[in-house]
């Protein structure tokens, strides 16, 4: 695998060949962004909001397409606390891949673009 350019974009050789392994929901969320839906969401209690950065809610977010998870600690007015995901395995770039650039992106699109033609 190329290395980054000076900028810290991955190159497009190496974008398009990692698409064309990429299942094709991975294509679709990363062109598209991710399409969430809740999946549960609680009250937290006294003793887990000190363990929580004070939230008062934990909402957990699913991905319909790549089953990405996303789990927010909303305050009681539900100001978002923190956000973090979990991807599912294959979805992240190899490490020192590289970013994605305008063009990197593209490729990708193109890939599921194609894909969507062909239909696979």
């Amino acid at each position: 695998m190329a290395e980054p350019d000076e900028a810290g974009f991955a190159p497009l050789k190496t974008i398009r060949t990692l698409a064309k392994e990429m299942p094709s929901q991975f294509l679709v969320c990363r062109d598209m962004q991710h399409s969430w839906r809740p999946h549960t969401v609680k009250q937290l209690s006294a003793a887990q909001r000190k363990d929580h950065k004070g939230a008062y809610y934990e909402q957990v977010l699913l991905c319909i397409s790549c089953e990405k998870e996303r789990v927010r600690l909303l305050a009681k007015d539900c100001t978002v606390i923190s956000d973090r995901s979990t991807y599912p395995a294959g979805y992240l770039m190899p490490r020192g891949t590289g970013r994605l650039s305008r063009e990197g992106r593209s490729a990708l699109r193109r890939a599921s673009v194609l894909r969507q033609i062909s239909g696979q």
